[in-house]
């Protein structure tokens, strides 16, 4: 029966290579099937594939429920938010479906700094990928030479497949069934904000909202201080990691130029200010390795030169 859903959608979708305004109506295999454009008939395929791997267990009972303050044994369903907007969560209520991450203490990746804590039905999971695809959940099931994206597994299958450092995808439908449980914000593993007006505009969508604010430590990484050696003399960088963070002193100016002294965590990428510059520069000065430190004794003199240049 899955093979012949599949063949009769594949036929429309062929039918409708290009977007049109013909309209197919259908009922295939008890699956109403409406579509006006080849994205829609993709859409529809999707759907079957669901139906079909329903019986699958998705694991949703898994997920725990939001505990205020740091958050600790927990798996949770997130939506970030777009920090950008007048009303940061707002797009989150005009979109029919909604791209998500499972999260827990071994994968605590997100999209984003902060958003939405999210509860929802195993029906109203529709597409499940390891790594985040850049989905457009408004037309999110592709077909590519005959070949369906849409896919659904059990959420422990989908976090063991889920690279360090990396974070899933999950597109869920956005109805009754999908409820606001809470709102978490990133923090630093020693519990200090990665961005204070991150933590502020959180706090105020927990409150607007009225739910529990969950604060989910960034994945700990150990103390290390190195310089890259790249190809080109001119791309050699000091690295630091640090407390969640990953630090970039750039020794020739060219990986990026616009940000040559920068730090990173899993979310954003921002420029240094001074003390922290001096700070890394200090650490990188006492911890290089000594065969480093001789041959790039002169790029290392210069990059506090070079920072105070970019500060004018």
């Amino acid at each position: 029966m899955k093979t012949n859903i599949f063949r009769e959608l594949r036929l429309q979708i062929g039918e409708l290579s290009r977007p049109t305004l013909k309209k197919v109506s259908k009922q295939v295999e008890g699956i109403p099937v409406v579509s006006r454009t080849a994205a829609d008939c993709a859409e529809s395929l999707g759907r079957a594939q669901v139906a079909v791997q329903r019986n699958t267990p998705i694991g949703l009972e898994n997920l725990t429920e939001p505990i205020s303050g740091s958050a600790k044994n927990y798996c949770y369903l997130v939506h970030a938010v777009s920090p950008y907007n007048l009303e940061p969560g707002s797009e989150f209520f005009k979109k029919p479906k909604v791209s998500c991450s499972v999260i827990n203490d071994e994968h605590p990746e997100t999209y984003g700094e902060f958003g939405f804590i999210l509860g929802t039905i195993p029906q109203n999971i529709q597409n499940m990928l390891p790594e985040a695809g850049g989905t457009k959940v408004d037309a999110l099931i592709k077909v590519l030479g005959g070949k369906v994206t849409s896919t659904i597994m059990h959420l422990s299958e989908l976090l063991s497949k889920t690279q360090v450092g990396r974070y899933n995808e999950v597109v869920v439908t956005r109805n009754p069934y999908t409820k606001i449980k809470g709102v978490f914000c990133k923090v630093l593993p020693d519990g200090k904000s990665v961005s204070q007006e991150a933590y502020n505009k959180a706090l105020s969508l927990s409150r607007k909202h009225n739910c529990l604010l969950v604060l989910i430590p960034e994945r700990a990484t150990p103390f290390k201080v190195s310089i890259n050696e790249h190809f080109s003399d001119a791309q050699h960088y000091i690295c630091i990691k640090d407390n969640g963070l990953t630090y970039y002193i750039e020794l020739g100016n060219k990986i990026n130029p616009d940000n040559p002294f920068r730090i990173a965590s899993s979310n954003k990428i921002r420029a240094m200010e001074k003390d922290e510059f001096e700070r890394i520069l200090g650490l990188a000065e006492q911890n290089i390795p000594e065969a480093q430190k001789v041959k790039f004794r002169n790029e290392i003199a210069n990059a506090r030169d070079r920072f105070q240049q970019s500060q004018k």
